[in-house]
């Protein structure tokens, strides 16, 4: 799997995780004598299973970005590093 792959992977685990939380919140509680529209175990199954792949490729994505290098010699987990704190400084700094 490339990278890109990998990353629109990511997405579509963390936005099925967050629908699959929000599914097992609307059927968690009913009133006694009614039936929830999706049975929570099943979710609950299904949201381990998302979260179990999510964990396995991102610690994929992680050693992938550790080991690539970038001209400079700078990895490709230090140049987000970089960047990520680079986007604090600049919005620190509009506020």
């Amino acid at each position: 799997m490339k990278l890109a792959e990998a990353l629109l992977e990511r997405k579509s685990l963390k936005e099925k995780i967050e629908s699959l939380q929000a599914r097992l919140a609307e059927n968690a509680m009913v009133q006694e004598g009614d039936t929830p529209a999706e049975e929570p175990q099943a979710l609950m199954a299904e949201l381990k299973a998302a979260i179990d792949a999510l964990e396995t490729l991102v610690k994929q994505i992680n050693r992938t970005n550790n080991a690539a290098q970038l001209p400079d010699g700078t990895s490709v987990a230090e140049a987000i590093v970089s960047r990520n704190l680079l986007r604090t400084r600049r919005e620190t700094l509009e506020q």
